[in-house]
């Protein structure tokens, strides 16, 4: 009897041990990590392959990775893990279909903060959880919600027309991308603080600013030697560290400060009617509240540093990505004259005969322009064909994330090839070359949905949780500038050859390598 009971166990394990393996192997193979080169204890795998090919850009070395590895790809800068993103099917369901597990922001951005890449009391650095949301629905409601955004019409024009009237006055072959950067500075400081500053105060602001972007590199990746064993690294770069806090500091106290002290005395004094603009950013600021409550049950307000460090962040933002796009798209249009040539006469025949544009003025009202089609073309090409940033700003995934038969494990940052996404040729007829017809009628991108919803062709303002909240308003902003600037003069090269839309200079946005120079011919009537 005890003999045919270990026969009947023994027989139970040799078909239940195999079957326990084999649901194990498939558990495994199910968990298995992204594929990625080789790790080199301590500064792990991208350091040294950068090191092994010459210092190689970073970004040419994740596509010869991603060739060779496949579209989800894993590397580790010191002794953190990222998993690079190249593909539009696997980041749709990254970012929109599991989009809260990858909705906070990476390892990368919070231990580079305390350096300065921007004060950890921002929306763009925020964690994802209550903090963040209140912030954002106050910045999406209260500043560039359609109604809101209506009422900055005049800063706008008033940019644009100053804009306008600098170009009018240079001679000869003009570079474009200062008077770029100051229309679009003088907008957003007017937009945080409610005060159309002179020229003088809007170059200050905008050199603070532009000075302490472009300090060391001015990315993300520049910040990256931090993480190689911090402790020693932020001794070794001690004055890199103390440079770059001395110039938010700048921007704080010398700059932001005082505008919003005078911001909030008018206030007090109920005198904002009496300003340029009633509303504006600090305002909502100096209203909003947040935090534990205190012990008579209210909310704290926040602090002039809190209110300061999310100034600084519009800025950043606002002046550097919109006027390097449009520097883009103005390059594109003198590089094919074509296409220039084409929209100018939409453009007229939208107008009609019957418009008289005065001397300084503005052609196109922004209600003008949904009646050209091909303005917004244009302009969504200018974005697919030079996307603000090579990558996302990367996220950190907040828990396991099955995706592909791979597990992106808790922890991670993860990182979204955008530039990639929008030069793809399986997705883009001939993506090298700039075609506003893709996107009219009977094109490869008739029916895009910008913000990656339903298909990720090209996300260049995002996806998912933390997409631009301001995407609709960028694009109008573009549309309204491109439009005018057309209207205004005929862009063409001051010599042939002379505008390269391939050289490139990764900054915290893509700039042009050799920023752009153009002839302009005059079409209205200048200023008196």
């Amino acid at each position: 009897m005890e003999l045919t009971w270990d026969v009947i166990v023994l027989a139970a394990c040799s078909f239940l041990i195999p079957l326990v393996f084999l649901r194990n192997a498939k558990k495994h193979r199910r968990r298995r990590a992204p594929p990625g080169p080789a790790t080199v204890p301590i500064i792990g795998n991208l350091a040294w392959l950068e090191l092994r090919h010459g210092w190689m850009d970073e970004m040419n070395i994740l596509r010869r990775m991603h060739s060779r590895f496949g579209p989800l790809l894993k590397v580790r800068l010191g002794s953190s893990e990222q998993v690079n993103v190249m593909d539009r099917r696997l980041a749709h369901a990254l970012l929109v279909e599991r989009g809260a597990a990858v909705a906070d922001r990476s390892p990368l951005l919070v231990s580079t903060d305390r350096f300065g890449v921007f004060d950890s009391f921002s929306i763009h650095v925020s964690s994802y959880g209550p903090r963040w949301s209140v912030l954002r629905r106050n910045f999406a409601a209260e500043i560039v919600s359609p109604a809101r955004f209506r009422q900055m019409a005049a800063s706008r024009e008033l940019a644009l027309s100053g804009l306008i009237r600098k170009l009018q006055l240079e001679e000869g072959g003009v570079v474009c991308r200062d008077a770029f950067q100051h229309a679009m500075s003088s907008l957003f400081i007017a937009m945080c603080f409610g005060k159309v500053l002179d020229d003088s105060s809007v170059d200050s602001i905008a050199v603070a600013v532009r000075d302490f972007v472009l300090h060391d590199d001015g990315s993300e990746t520049g910040m990256a030697k931090f993480l190689f064993l911090p402790a020693l690294t932020t001794r070794l770069f001690r004055d890199f560290v103390r440079e770059r806090e001395a110039k938010l500091q700048k921007l704080e106290t010398v700059y932001c400060l005082p505008l919003i002290h005078e911001r909030r005395e008018r206030r007090k004094k109920q005198q904002t009617q009496e300003l340029e603009h009633p509303h504006c950013y600090v305002d909502t600021l100096l209203d909003l509240r947040l935090g534990e409550g205190r012990q008579d049950g209210g909310r704290p307000p926040l602090t002039d540093h809190e209110i300061a460090s999310l100034c600084i962040e519009i800025l950043i933002v606002g002046s550097d990505l919109p006027g390097t796009a449009l520097e883009w798209t103005m390059a594109e249009l003198v590089k094919n004259p074509g296409v220039q040539d084409k929209l100018y006469e939409e453009m007229m025949k939208a107008k009609g005969t019957g418009g008289v544009v005065a001397a300084g003025g503005v052609p196109f009202s922004e209600d003008d322009l949904p009646k050209i089609p091909y303005l917004r073309a244009v302009v969504l090409e200018g974005l697919r064909r030079h996307p603000p940033a090579q990558q996302m700003p990367p996220r950190r995934v907040r828990e396991d994330v099955e995706v592909d038969d791979y597990v992106v494990p808790k922890g991670s940052a993860i990182n979204f090839m955008l530039y990639d996404l929008g030069m793809d040729d399986a997705t883009w007829d001939r993506p090298a070359l700039f075609m506003p017809e893709r996107f009219l009628p009977g094109g490869e991108a008739e029916e895009l949905d910008i913000t990656g919803a339903k298909e990720m062709k090209m996300i260049p303002f995002g996806a998912g949780r933390r997409i631009c909240p301001g995407l609709r308003i960028a694009l109008l902003l573009l549309e309204y500038f491109v439009a005018n600037l057309v209207a205004a003069f005929h862009w063409k090269e001051v010599e042939p050859g002379d505008v390269d839309v391939t050289s490139e200079d990764v900054r915290v946005s893509i700039l042009m390598g050799k920023p752009l120079r153009a002839r302009l011919l005059a079409r209205l009537p200048a200023a008196p």
